[in-house]
């Protein structure tokens, strides 16, 4: 199931952060998966960092003048601003051995006049350039789809690991455990980063 929405009141990133979604210049769409296997969702790390090649790919289809990187896990960034995030969520439901995951995806194609706090951070694609956004959408469901049978063995991760940014760098990452500082080396088999 997909729901898109021409804008959004209350669209969130990663840790609750705000996802500034206003109407007419951006896609917002949550893709709902079918059940899967409690086990299955291991996998969940190799899911977003798919999601992250196939959404870049299918917009440098769209802008073809852009080059597009990614941050770990789950941002498409186009020089030093965030254009897109991804945030994959489960839902669970007590007693069942299934879980639903649900893909949620935000970007801004010609997104102007940001929020003070995001005008230095966030960014849009095309600025004037108009692209049919029922099209692109339906492109990168395709492509999602298509990339749902095969994510798990790990085919995306080349890709991935070529486009983050973040290897090779001084990363500051918040844990369970506390705040650790290290330099990002790799991306892991099942997604996660190295540090």
């Amino acid at each position: 199931v997909v729901f898109v929405a021409n804008q959004q009141s209350g669209g969130y990133g990663q840790h609750g952060r705000h996802f500034y979604s206003p109407a007419e210049s951006g896609i917002y769409l949550s893709l709902l998966l079918p059940p899967q296997r409690l086990q299955q969702l291991r996998k969940a790390g190799l899911l977003t960092t798919s999601v992250a090649v196939i959404l870049a790919e299918v917009l440098e289809q769209y802008f073809p003048q852009v080059h597009l990187s990614l941050k770990w896990v789950n941002d498409v960034f186009m020089g030093p601003k965030k254009v897109a995030g991804i945030l994959t969520e489960a839902v669970y439901q007590l007693g069942n051995p299934a879980a639903s995951l649900i893909i949620g995806i935000g970007v801004n194609l010609t997104t102007q006049n940001f929020p003070t706090a995001l005008a230095d951070k966030a960014g849009a694609l095309g600025g004037s350039v108009a692209v049919e956004r029922n099209r692109l959408v339906a492109d990168l469901l395709v492509a999602l789809i298509g990339m749902l049978a095969d994510y798990a063995d790990g085919r995306y991760l080349a890709e991935y690991r070529r486009r983050c940014f973040l290897l090779g760098r001084t990363v500051t990452v918040k844990t369970t455990r506390g705040i650790r500082t290290g330099v990002a080396v790799d991306i892991s088999n099942n997604g996660g980063l190295v540090i």
